[in-house]
C-alpha cells in the first residue's frame, strides 16, 4: 500500500487539535497562549522576520 494515500489530513487536524487541546487542560485561555508562543518560536516565522528586518535596514539605507 502506499502511505501517501493513506494519509487523511482532515483525521491528522482532527488528532493535531485534540492534542493542543489536552496540552492545554481543555481551557481555552492556555490554548490560545500556547499558540501565540509555537508562532513566535517557529522556525519560518523567524526566516520571515529576519528576513523583513534585513529588507528594512536596505531600505533605509
Amino acid at each position: 500500500m502506499n502511505k501517501i494515500k493513506d494519509f487523511d489530513s482532515v483525521q491528522f487536524q482532527r488528532d493535531v487539535r485534540e492534542s493542543m487541546l489536552k496540552e492545554a487542560n481543555y481551557d481555552l485561555d492556555k490554548l490560545v497562549n500556547n499558540i501565540k508562543k509555537r508562532l513566535t518560536t517557529n522556525d519560518l516565522y523567524i526566516f520571515f522576520k529576519e528576513r523583513k528586518e534585513k529588507e528594512k535596514q536596505l531600505d533605509t539605507v
